[in-house]
């Protein structure tokens, strides 16, 4: 249960940029959808706290996972 929400987030991330429609016929290379998702802040079984960000750029994607040490996700504890 530790990681379901940084599998759910992978998983929901590889559908929506696979379900893109490829225009053949375009030579640029626009993305149709870009910009930064965040989560609200979520406490796991560990009672580490995580904010999961996906930051989609042209054709990259980030994920991150930062871990707090709060409740409130003020305090950093490490970000992978």
């Amino acid at each position: 249960m530790k990681y379901f929400n940084t599998i759910f987030i992978l998983i929901l991330s590889f559908i929506i940029l696979s379900c893109a429609k490829k225009d053949s016929s375009s030579s640029s290379s626009t993305t149709e959808v870009e910009g930064t998702w965040i989560t609200s802040c979520t406490v796991d079984s560990d009672n580490d706290s995580h904010l999961y960000k996906i930051v989609v750029t042209g054709t990259d994607v980030v994920e991150t996972d930062e871990v707090h040490s709060d409740t409130n996700c003020s305090t950093d504890a490490w970000k992978w």
